[in-house]
């Protein structure tokens, strides 16, 4: 696990003046950038925090674990966020990757004169093949007979029912 206490302390330190052509900043001031030669230097205080290896190590490692999580790569992502010693970012990515392994199933309750007679047909032929296996052809035949029997559906739709099986 990485101590917290080191991560935070940053040194920083003030630099006075950067180039314009490199973009280096300088803790004093120069008329010509020694980095790359240039004569355009810009003046003004800026704050320059300096890292040491293990904080630049943490924050690619962050951003490596979010780049994870966006790519849906949610194991990855934990294991970086653990490696990081960072537990509640682990259980975070945890939760977003089971939310989105649950099933989520949309009810509605029907009335009657909402139910068509296809939509019953369609039932009773889906329900038929649910259960121990797999009905035969006869028990579906007999199921077809009842709802012809019943009204619900007519003889030409009995008829192509009767084809498909």
């Amino acid at each position: 696990m990485i101590d917290d206490n080191k991560l935070k302390s940053v040194k920083e330190t003030i630099h006075v003046c950067e180039c314009e052509a490199c973009g280096r900043t300088f803790e004093s001031e120069w008329t010509v950038c020694p980095s790359c030669g240039c004569k355009d230097m810009k003046y003004g205080l800026t704050k320059v925090k300096h890292y040491t290896p293990l904080q630049k190590r943490q924050k690619i490692l962050i951003a490596q674990a979010k780049i994870r999580e966006e790519a849906l790569d949610y194991d990855a992502a934990i294991q970086i966020w653990e490696t990081l010693g960072n537990i509640k970012e682990a259980a975070r990515v945890r939760n977003i990757k089971t939310r989105q392994k649950s099933v989520k199933v949309a009810q509605k309750i029907v009335k009657g004169d909402e139910v068509t007679k296809t939509e019953i047909k369609d039932s009773v032929l889906n329900r038929s093949n649910i259960g121990s296996g797999g009905s035969s052809k006869m028990q579906e035949l007999k199921e077809l007979k009842e709802m012809f029997d019943s009204g619900f559906i007519s003889k030409e739709e009995m008829e192509e029912m009767k084809k498909e099986i």
